[in-house]
């Protein structure tokens, strides 16, 4: 398997954004936060975590607990998000997030790389949002879904002039069976 795997999904890119959108407009109150260099990233967390209160975002230390048992469905659970987490159920950590015009952020592993692989879904991005691996550079398209393989160095950035927007969520390595369906 490649660090980053299309699947054979096809995403209802419409009501993504419509999705999205409604987020922007009608939830700011749970939108999240974080610093990537000179950039601020935001989001939603679609998954809290059972053991904290608050916002959190997708890449602060310790906010990513192993397991669909550490995780509860936030009121962010309807629409085409909530028929994303029914294709995969035992998935876990779902948050929707922009990048902002030259967001990089550097090449890293995720702390729970070794149990998990990271669902992406482009919903808003341009031609020059670029994850690299050691498999090259890549662009992941709009309408389309990506299993990353985040236990391997990965980075992105975004040298368009929009802001990318992309919907994430750990998938157990234990269901990699499960996930094979799709490629």
């Amino acid at each position: 398997m490649k660090i980053i795997s299309k699947l054979n999904l096809k995403i209802d890119i419409d009501s993504a954004r419509l999705y999205y959108s409604k987020l922007e407009k009608n939830f700011q109150h749970l939108m999240w936060t974080a610093s990537a260099g000179s950039t601020n990233l935001k989001g939603w967390s679609i998954h809290g975590i059972k053991s904290k209160s608050g916002l959190y975002p997708f890449m602060e230390e310790g906010n990513e607990p192993v397991g669909l048992e550490n995780y509860f469905e936030t009121e962010l659970v309807f629409g085409w998000a909530k028929e994303i987490l029914e294709l995969f159920p035992y998935g876990y950590r779902a948050a929707i997030g922009e990048s902002p015009v030259g967001t990089i952020i550097p090449p890293h592993t995720d702390p729970t790389g070794p149990y998990m692989l990271r669902l992406q879904i482009p919903v808003y991005t341009n031609k020059d949002c670029i994850w690299t691996t050691v498999d090259g550079d890549q662009h992941l398209e709009e309408g389309n879904a990506y299993i990353v393989d985040t236990s391997k160095t990965h980075s992105t950035r975004n040298f368009g002039t929009t802001a990318r927007v992309h919907f994430a969520m750990c998938l157990p390595k234990t269901h990699l069976e499960d996930i094979k369906q799709y490629f």
